[in-house]
């Protein structure tokens, strides 16, 4: 944009127009006629902020992200498929476990998912039962406080009153660790 205080031009072409026939050389608008006439610079661009409900369910999937990884911290890597017989896993441990207090009289407990793990891993099915019993109840101490904190977390992002106040409530929860969350 140019300019000599009393008009104004979006670009060279444009003051060309202003004045034909009269020839204007680019690199020098001091020598323009009614100059002189000087480049004035655009106004910066202000960085335009997504609507603050946007920002918040934005920062609500990183959340999600991050515990994510503070529960496979925790668990271990396990692919989905395996996590997924993590329930059957326990229930079967734990009516097998019965069975063996109750003096393992009668027949014993249909076991299908536990008994085809010890048959491939080659190990016995009571030790694999006293393994998943021991590792259901620490996940079962672990799993309420990621969930708690997670929760904590999105009550304090839908509470910010502003852009940076989400920004600092997820910079604290990318800020957890293992401790912190399963303390």
């Amino acid at each position: 944009m140019y300019t000599n205080n009393t008009l104004t031009a979006q670009n060279f072409r444009a003051v060309q127009r202003l004045y034909p026939g009269v020839i204007l050389h680019r690199d020098h608008p001091e020598n323009w006629p009614d100059g002189p006439w000087a480049q004035v610079p655009p106004e910066p661009v202000q960085p335009t902020l997504p609507a603050l409900a946007d920002h918040k369910a934005n920062a609500h999937r990183q959340l999600v992200y991050v515990f994510n990884d503070l529960a496979d911290d925790i668990a271990g890597l396990y692919p989905w498929f395996e996590r997924d017989t993590w329930q059957d896993q326990e229930y079967e441990a734990l009516t097998y476990q019965s069975w063996i207090n109750n003096g393992s009289t009668g027949t014993a407990p249909n076991t299908p998912t536990l008994t085809g793990i010890s048959t491939a891993r080659g190990i016995p099915l009571p030790e694999l039962v006293s393994r998943v019993i021991d590792n259901a109840s620490a996940w079962r101490l672990a799993a309420p406080q990621l969930a708690g904190q997670r929760q904590a977390y999105a009550d304090q992002i839908e509470a910010a009153a502003d852009h940076a106040a989400v920004d600092s409530v997820l910079e604290s929860a990318k800020a957890a660790n293992v401790s912190q969350a399963a303390a």
